[in-house]
């Protein structure tokens, strides 16, 4: 079962939370039953009852959860960062106040699952003040005009994301993120749903006349060039224009030295013009010397006070130690019988699907969901007697062992395969699984993408980004994926993988 990770940024919200709680629960429940929700609501240091409200909600519900900033870090900075803690398939950004519908929800889903990797709301129209909806198409329309990339009008973030889209957003490393803009910078398959926005349903809005001058600066001084090109096309016609005054005024005084008085009125209307233009263009000199302080400083998006229902593997592991005297799942106890005999064959047979992961991480030989026919336990035991007593050569610390010549072995999830190594494409790992990618076929395994690197030792084999290991001989081309990573394109085949720009360098050098 797939999970849809929500965001949910707030500040002093007290009068929403809880009902947007219940409001994406219900959703859910009624509309996609068939995907597990997680719910992050990330607090931007609220003065109100917004905490209080997120921590009843946590406890009620472990699929909530609540990260508590230390203090306010901005509106870009907080959502940005919140999308980054994320573990879901997709990540759906909205507003607390319900000025993104929740209704929009599945729309998103529904075309995410038809391929595409973005899926955002545009307004079309907005029930909010009509001269400030006005005045954001303006704007909107403005920065389309000048940004040297792409710009999406009428669009706030709200949308959903997915994991690919994600992990990209984990590589950029932006500390003044403006989410808007790398949307539409980095290239994703996008689909864009319309939508009338609605007004808050309670509560003040926190944007105010700064907060939104913040975010057109920032989006100005990430995506344009436009106001430095200004300033020095304007300064040189300026300047041009009163060399030539000058020089007429020099003649006319030449000529008519007794009869060409200048006065000071037009020397001083000169002179606070001149020093208008002056200022204006120092100041946006400045915004931009800002933004480069703000990105050179590398300050932490945000610096967490506290989180709420966010447990890792570890944690779970320590916990479920603490409490064995008590009582002991299915897991651990797999993990105890394991550890006392290392060859001894698991089976597991649950109706809990979302376990299946920590089940194959103690190389479990099968994992069986409820319902199922007896002829599926069967076929499992019959593999198991069909096979002796070695089912694989692996060591007691799991590590999958290489067979002699061109062959590796490893174990699946519902057999022991031997890989031709050089017919492998791809390496990838999604999650707590790592897909081999060969030329016939894929293949699922719990071994780590490190172990996988370690028995791939030909200098065709590049390790290209952290979740991604490609053969060199089966690349077909290599294209821009944003500021510092690359796609990379295989011969005849529909899947992609990713490159960093060091590593790309590399592959330069090699191949250039």
């Amino acid at each position: 079962m797939k999970t849809i990770s929500i965001v949910v940024p707030c500040y002093n919200e007290e009068e929403n939370v809880q009902a947007m709680a219940d409001a994406l629960r219900e959703t859910f429940k009624k509309d996609l039953p068939a995907y597990r929700y997680e719910v992050l609501f990330i607090d931007n240091d609220s003065k109100d009852r917004t905490r209080e409200i997120i921590r009843k909600l946590c406890a009620e519900d472990k699929g909530i959860k609540g990260i508590f900033n230390a203090k306010n870090f901005g509106q870009f900075n907080s959502p940005y960062y919140a999308m980054l803690q994320t573990t879901g398939d997709a990540t759906v950004l909205m507003a607390a106040d319900f000025q993104d519908p929740v209704e929009m929800i599945p729309r998103y889903v529904k075309e995410w699952e038809n391929g595409y990797k973005i899926v955002i709301g545009i307004k079309k129209s907005s029930q909010e003040n009509k001269l400030m909806y006005w005045l954001r198409g303006c704007y909107y329309k403005l920065i389309k005009k000048l940004s040297d990339v792409e710009q999406i009008e009428q669009f706030t973030g709200f949308g959903l994301y997915d994991k690919k889209f994600i992990n990209v957003m984990r590589e950029l490393n932006d500390p003044t993120p403006f989410l808007r803009g790398i949307v539409a910078e980095l290239g994703f398959k996008r689909k864009e749903i319309p939508y009338e926005q609605p007004k808050r349903r309670a509560g003040k809005t926190s944007n105010n006349f700064y907060r939104l001058y913040d975010a057109a600066m920032l989006s100005i001084t990430s995506y344009t060039k436009v106001g430095l090109r200004l300033a020095t096309f304007i300064g040189m016609t300026v300047g041009c224009i009163s060399l030539v005054v000058a020089i007429i005024y020099l003649i006319l005084k030449l000529l008519f030295w007794d009869n060409f008085p200048a006065g000071m009125a037009p020397l001083l209307i000169v002179t606070c013009l001149l020093g208008s233009i002056q200022l204006f263009f120092i100041g946006l000199i400045g915004e931009y010397i800002m933004s480069i302080n703000d990105r050179v400083k590398k300050r932490p998006l945000v610096v967490e006070d506290e989180r709420l229902n966010f447990l890792d593997e570890k944690e779970k592991e320590n916990e479920a130690d603490e409490n064995a005297s008590d009582r002991v799942n299915g897991v651990e106890c797999a993990r105890i019988l394991s550890n006392i005999n290392p060859d001894l064959k698991i089976i597991f047979v649950t109706a809990h699907s979302e376990y299946m992961s920590n089940a194959f991480d103690i190389y479990a030989y099968d994992y069986i969901v409820k319902p199922f026919d007896i002829q599926r336990v069967e076929r499992t035991l019959r593999r198991i007697a069909a096979s002796g007593e070695n089912v694989t050569s692996s060591d007691n610390t799991g590590k999958v062992k290489s067979s002699p010549g061109r062959k590796m072995m490893i174990r699946g999830r519902e057999s022991t395969n031997f890989i031709d190594i050089d017919e492998i494409v791809m390496v990838e790992r999604q999650g707590k699984s790592t897909i081999i990618h060969t030329i016939r076929d894929e293949y699922n395994t719990s071994m780590g993408l490190g172990d996988i690197e370690e028995k791939l030792t030909d200098s065709k084999f590049i390790r290209s980004h952290k979740s991604f290991i490609i053969n060199m001989d089966y690349v077909s081309r290599i294209e821009p994926y944003g500021r510092w990573t690359y796609i990379v394109k295989f011969n005849g085949k529909d899947y992609d993988a990713l490159i960093t720009s060091s590593k790309y360098d590399e592959i330069k050098k090699i191949y250039g």
